[in-house]
């Protein structure tokens, strides 16, 4: 007979199973997988620390997931039930056994890692061990990764292309490097060559000719390294009592010679590289050393304070200084390496904003080169390694001097080029040339410096023939006849058209490649927007000319414009814009000038947009420039001057723009610029556009009016 009062029992009472739920499901999921567990000889942290069940798996077991989804599920009961799953599987997935891991591990790796791991599991070693060295032995390896193998920068207002640069005659639009097909394998010229220290790269075709030969059109160009057995033998600290560190100043070598050397040529790499390593004092000297090293300092990033070149604290200074010391004894050393360092100073006085002194050294190197008769075919020389090298200098002065002359409007300092210009497929030794080694890559690849350097030098002939034209006396008309003009529009389209294969529009990918071809289209849109061209009236006028010229000059005008700005977005989506490039900054503000003209006569808002994203990109660029050098941070001043306050705006959302410091103050004030930078033709006046003349009035704008900030 039952007792009336039973009582209470101290179990917990037998209550009926709830609804089915996720909670419900995942628990009996996970039990049903519990029953057949094997044994466990250590738990986990987190169940040893609640004393609970444990199945082993690292770094945590079911359990602990089990509570984590409850916990998501109990915080959010509204999430969806897919969600929920999902994210549970995702887990679980992730936190396989370590016997999965390691057989994961041997069935995916390659047969070398197969075969360690195999070893290891022969030797009894234990399973954790093992897995853990699998996941975790290779993050050492993972932190020095390169650069991504396929990288492509990306517009920063815009991600298109603007539609007024989507024309069929664009022929640009069709490189590589602009729209790469990974099924698309164009002939290289790799080649596999002796690296430092004996070895050498592989010799035999690789498995994947796309990705292995095809690297410069998927890796930007700052990714690669240059691979030179002299630079890496030679000693800078014996040449230069500035600084001891040899690995430094080697680094900054080929900084110099990977962003500068193929486009601003001063000097023969190779055998200022070899008497650097052999002691010889031929093609070497230390005033050229540091001449050398004062200007890599611009270019290598490892320097975060390589723009401030009046801190005497800088690296870049100390150089600078030592070469002027150096020069006030060797200035009037009638050498090679004398002429060279002349030049290396213009560039970096240039850089610093005082282009002024820098063009009085290009003036002397041009006296040295006289007074050493480069210039005279029948002159005797002792060796054909010393003619070789006075071959090659007068050419590198030669182009060097037609371009500033041309540019500055002023009357060429060389008449006449030298007699000789070998092929560098004839003679690629007298040119020298940088290879280049890109991540992941096991060939070497060549920059082409030969093919540069002459086609350099074959426009810089007919660059020089224009400047003496124009400049070379006062009584000089002012302007060309549109016979004149056609002339030289002509002998600029054959050199065009005859570039060697590797600089062709479907093969250029190099920065000093593109900028070849944004050269020509620079000079074309100053030659076709001559007077003469421009200001003719009536239709017989107009037939004239386009009979001159083959095509209306308005669409050859319009053709240029395209290409050019092509090729800088071009530049910009392989490379980018952020290391050093001095020739860059001229191209960049003669576009962003160019766009900033069309916003003032664009009606539709669709143009307005596509012209505010070449302006925004444009100067953006310049800004990154002026990172690097002083320069830029003049350019980036007159640019943003011109801008309207909504793209700047704009600008500043995109890239933190810094206010200008007392120290960059000092720097704007010591400028010196005579490049004119708002020319529009050859006809204009140079002396109202010159860079200093308008930093100076956009500084006295600035005083006049203190509530608005100026920027760098």
């Amino acid at each position: 007979m039952p007792e009336p009062n039973p009582k209470p029992s101290s179990l917990r009472p037998i209550l009926p199973a709830p609804q089915t739920s996720l909670r419900s499901a995942f628990q009996i999921d996970v039990g049903t997988a519990a029953k057949r567990r094997a044994p466990v000889t250590a738990a986990c942290g987190e169940c040893r620390r609640r004393k609970s069940k444990c199945n082993g798996g690292r770094p945590k077991c079911t359990s602990c997931i089990r509570r984590r989804v409850e916990c998501i599920y109990d915080r959010d009961p509204d999430e969806t039930q897919a969600a929920v799953v999902k994210r549970k599987y995702e887990e679980l997935r992730d936190h396989n056994t370590p016997f999965e891991r390691v057989f994961d591990a041997i069935r995916c790796r390659s047969e070398a890692d197969a075969g360690a791991i195999v070893r290891k599991i022969r030797r009894g070693e234990n399973v954790d061990d093992i897995a853990r060295q699998v996941e975790h032995g290779d993050l050492l390896l993972q932190s020095c990764l390169m650069p991504e193998t396929k990288y492509r920068y990306e517009f920063p207002f815009s991600w298109k292309m603007p539609s007024y640069l989507l024309l069929k005659s664009n022929v640009y639009l069709d490189s590589p490097i602009y729209k790469w097909s990974p099924h698309q394998h164009l002939p290289s010229e790799a080649v596999a060559v002796e690296v430092a220290g004996g070895s050498s790269s592989s010799r035999q075709q690789p498995s994947s000719p796309s990705a292995e030969f095809d690297a410069p059109y998927l890796k930007p160009y700052h990714a690669a390294e240059m691979v030179d057995t002299q630079l890496s033998s030679a000693v800078p600290s014996k040449w230069t009592s500035v600084c001891s560190d040899d690995v430094l100043m080697r680094r900054l070598l080929g900084a110099f010679f990977l962003q500068e050397h193929d486009w601003w040529t001063v000097l023969q790499k190779d055998y200022f590289l070899q008497d650097m390593s052999s002691m010889h004092h031929d093609f070497c000297s230390s005033l050229l050393v540091n001449a050398v090293l004062a200007q890599s300092c611009s270019h290598y990033r490892g320097l975060s304070d390589r723009v401030e070149f009046w801190n005497p604290q800088t690296l870049g200074y100390r150089f600078l200084a030592e070469a002027k010391r150096l020069w006030e004894y060797e200035k009037d050393n009638d050498a090679l390496t004398t002429l060279q360092a002349a030049l290396v100073l213009h560039i970096i006085y240039s850089g610093s904003g005082a282009d002024k002194i820098g063009f009085a050294y290009t003036v002397q190197a041009c006296a040295i080169a006289h007074r050493l008769d480069l210039y005279n075919p029948n002159c005797i020389v002792k060796s054909t390694r010393l003619r070789d090298a006075r071959n090659y200098t007068a050419w590198a002065l030669y182009s060097w001097q037609s371009l500033m002359c041309f540019h500055y409007f002023k009357p060429p300092l060389v008449e006449k080029p030298p007699a000789i210009l070998p092929h560098p497929k004839d003679v690629p030794a007298w040119y020298g040339e940088t290879w280049l080694k890109y991540p992941l890559s096991s060939t070497l690849f060549p920059s082409n410096s030969g093919d540069v350097f002459k086609a350099r030098a074959e426009f810089a002939m007919i660059q020089n023939d224009v400047a003496r034209r124009l400049f070379a006396s006062p009584a000089s008309a002012s302007q060309l006849s549109a016979v004149e003009v056609a002339g030289f529009y002509y002998r600029f389209k054959s050199w065009y058209d005859s570039l060697p294969e590797a600089l062709s529009p479907q093969r250029a990918v190099l920065p000093s490649h593109l900028k070849v071809h944004m050269h020509y289209f620079q000079v074309l849109l100053r030659l076709l927007q001559s007077p003469s061209l421009v200001n003719k009236q009536g239709s017989e006028a107009a037939a004239a000319v386009t009979d001159l010229l083959g095509h209306p000059p308005q669409q050859l005008l319009l053709h240029a414009k395209v290409s050019l700005e092509t090729l800088l977005r071009a530049y910009y989506l392989r490379h980018g814009f952020e290391w050093l490039d001095t020739y860059l900054v001229s191209l960049m503000i003669e576009t962003s000038f160019i766009a900033i003209e069309g916003m003032k006569v664009s009606g539709s808002e669709e143009e307005l947009s596509a012209l505010r994203s070449t302006i925004i990109l444009l100067a953006k660029g310049i800004y990154e420039q002026g990172q690097n050098f002083f320069l830029g941070k003049l350019v980036f001043q007159l640019v943003s001057s011109k801008m309207r306050p909504e793209d700047l705006d704009l600008l500043g959302q995109i890239a933190r723009i810094e206010s200008i410091g007392e120290k960059q103050a000092v720097g704007l004030r010591q400028a010196q610029m005579e490049w004119p930078v708002e020319v529009t033709s050859m006809a204009d006046d140079p002396e109202s556009k010159r860079l200093g003349g308008l930093i100076k009035k956009l500084r006295e704008s600035s005083l006049e009016a203190p509530s608005k900030q100026d920027t760098l």
